[in-house]
């Protein structure tokens, strides 16, 4: 039997298998890249372009990693891994976390959360400064914020108000609260994204608020829908 081109199988099977990975390349070649996005720049990105982000990642099928830091040198190697893979990632800072990066010297009583409002606030402005040179798109987003720690919320939120007033955006991408539907409308306005959540893991001991794992729903727009089971937990993360 002869063939049109030269080395071609005649294995139906393997002829089938080669048209669909030549679709799939040809695909890849000419679908739009999360850089097409309108308003799309290395560094942070918040409100329309991130959430246009988190849809073309979800939509196409590919990763975000959520990575919590602690400091300067988490942030710096997050940057560089991400750039390394030409990938956008998600900087997340937890509560405890966000009391680290400025030192676990300053006082942050419960229901004050002095220290970890400055190092949210801290480690935003820093992620800011620093991930433009890293030529990736970044989101910022805080961990799990739980009824007993509204306090850390309130202060970012303040944070975000003044920064949206100067510069007509919000300091942060994204915050992720327990159960606080009512937090949603004080974000909308500044374009922040909300991320919530049945949170059934967590409990509270004392003043001491303890999770262990994410809820695994798909949720819509959020960093949970996005981070699949390949992915450490953010919560457990660095």
């Amino acid at each position: 039997q002869a063939f049109l081109f030269q080395g071609l199988p005649p294995d139906l099977e393997t002829f089938a298998s080669l048209k669909r990975t030549f679709f799939c390349l040809f695909y890849l070649l000419v679908m739009p890249t999360f850089w097409d996005i309108p308003g799309m720049q290395p560094g942070v990105i918040t409100g329309d372009t991130a959430k246009a982000l988190l849809k073309h990642a979800k939509d196409t099928g590919y990763v975000i990693p959520a990575i919590n830091c602690s400091s300067s040198g988490t942030v710096n190697s997050c940057l560089e891994a991400a750039t390394t893979m030409g990938k956008p990632v998600i900087i997340q800072f937890s509560e405890d976390g966000s009391a680290s990066f400025v030192g676990k010297g300053l006082p942050n009583e419960h229901g004050v959360k002095a220290a970890s409002i400055l190092g949210a606030v801290a480690a935003a402005h820093y992620v800011r400064n620093v991930s433009p040179a890293y030529g990736i798109p970044v989101l910022v987003n805080t961990d799990l914020c739980a009824k007993t720690s509204l306090a850390w919320l309130d202060g970012m939120l303040e944070a975000d108000e003044g920064f949206f007033k100067a510069h007509g955006e919000p300091l942060f991408s994204s915050h992720l609260v327990e159960d606080g539907a009512e937090y949603l409308k004080k974000m909308a306005p500044l374009n922040i994204i909300g991320d919530l959540g049945d949170y059934s893991c967590v409990k509270t001991v004392g003043n001491d608020t303890q999770w262990a794992y994410y809820d695994k729903r798909d949720w819509e727009l959020t960093m949970v829908g996005l981070v699949k089971e390949a992915f450490t937990n953010p919560s457990l993360g660095a």
